[in-house]
Parts: C-alpha cells; sequence; structure tokens
C-alpha cells in the first residue's frame, strides 16, 4: 500500500508569513520536514496516522502551540486535538505532543482535500478536525526521538538555522 506525506502548511501563517518557504541554513523548510517525514513513516494499516512524541518540557506542555493529541492506550486511536492542556480523567487514555505528520491512505486524502474546513477546524485552527467531521479515524504512533524545535515565529527561526549551522 502506498502512502502520501501531507504536511499542513499554510504560506499566509499569521505568526510567520511564508513560513513553510523559509531558509533554513540553505534549504527550504518544507524540504526539511519532507526530509524527516521520509524518515519517520511506517506504512501502517489506518485511514490516517499521525506521530506523536513526549513533550520535553512543562512548559512545552503549557504552551498553546503545542498541539497535544490524546489517544486511546490500547488501541492508538487519537480521540482528541487540542491547544490547550485540558486533562481528561480516563486511565486509558494519554496524551503526547502531536508533530503534524500525517500517512493518509489515498481515499481519506481524497476526501480529506475534497471538503473545505469544518467549523471546528476554522475556530481551533487544527487540521486534524477536518478528518473527525468526516468520520476518519487518525491512529496515533509514537515518534523514537523528538523533533526539533517549533518555527512559529522569526526568533524560532533564527534558532533553528543556528543549529543547522552548527552541525
Amino acid at each position: 500500500m502506498s502512502f502520501s506525506i501531507v504536511i499542513p502548511a499554510r504560506y499566509a501563517s499569521k505568526r510567520l508569513p511564508g513560513k513553510a518557504l523559509k531558509d533554513i541554513n540553505g534549504k527550504p523548510m518544507i524540504q526539511r520536514v519532507y526530509e524527516a517525514a521520509l524518515l519517520l513513516i511506517d506504512q501502517p494499516e489506518y485511514s490516517i496516522a499521525t506521530l506523536a512524541t513526549a513533550f520535553l518540557s512543562k512548559d512545552e506542555e503549557q504552551d498553546r502551540n503545542a498541539v497535544k493529541v490524546f489517544f486511546n492506550t490500547k488501541t492508538k486511536e487519537a480521540i482528541a486535538f487540542k491547544r490547550n492542556l485540558e486533562l481528561i480523567e480516563d486511565d486509558s487514555i494519554n496524551y503526547l505532543r502531536h508533530i503534524g505528520i500525517y500517512a493518509y491512505k489515498r481515499s481519506s486524502l481524497q476526501l480529506f482535500s475534497n471538503h473545505g474546513p469544518s467549523l471546528d477546524e476554522d475556530k481551533q485552527k487544527l487540521e486534524q478536525l477536518r478528518a473527525y467531521s468526516l468520520g476518519l479515524k487518525i491512529i496515533v504512533a509514537e515518534s523514537r526521538t523528538p523533533p526539533g524545535p517549533d518555527v512559529d515565529t522569526q526568533e524560532d527561526l533564527q534558532l533553528v538555522n543556528s543549529i543547522y549551522k552548527n552541525k
């Protein structure tokens, strides 16, 4: 079964316009993310799969820009994506930091792309909520290594560039 890699990126990002095309040590950010995604996707047998990782700090856990994915610990099925940390009192539910890399079955990607944003997606600015509105199930896989820092501001971009320059 073949999968497509979809990297959510908006050129008109409010916090960092043109974010996906910003240069990170000689390559556009979207190229860096794509190259990382190629190493992480393991062709799961679900409609949509996504990656998540442990939070690196309490500050990151409280950060509204660090999306939290809540999932069933037995089935690994995602049950919620949230910007704010709102704990769910259920021993069978855990949460991690959502990375934002997806694997789609072709039919799921076609369904997803043929529909506009849902009301929840527009309100919370989380594209995963469109999948829920379409009845698609999302399975969560835990990344073996945490990703690098998020790039949401010009300062974040400068930090990531310095990391690449020092490699």
